[in-house]
């Protein structure tokens, strides 16, 4: 259940990531394909965004009882409430391909 899940939110985050926004971003995700309750772990975005500035948001919704905690940020504002989690940034950072990381405890 739990690794359907995660499969799901990642498929869905990226999709509707790339939907949005403009061509030529890449997304990829880098997590376990499974997990055990207790188990904690590390989620990673990376993003390729050639010459891209301004204005981001990465969120992501965690399944009930799930925690996050931030490893890497690149600088955003990083929050998670009630198992959403959000990356702001006012300006991205400069890098065309940069990654961002949060600890996940099941």
């Amino acid at each position: 259940m739990i690794k359907s899940f995660l499969l799901l939110s990642t498929f869905l985050g990226t999709f509707m990531f790339s939907f949005f926004f403009v061509e030529g971003v890449q997304v990829s995700t880098n997590q376990p394909t499974s997990v055990n309750p207790g188990d904690e772990f590390t989620y990673e975005i990376t993003i390729d965004k050639p010459g891209l500035m301004g204005f981001a948001k990465v969120q992501q919704q965690l399944p009930e009882g799930f925690t996050a905690q931030a490893i890497e940020t690149k600088s955003a504002s990083f929050s998670s409430v009630a198992g959403k989690v959000k990356f702001i940034w006012m300006s991205l950072p400069p890098d065309d391909q940069f990654t961002i990381s949060y600890k996940v405890k099941v």
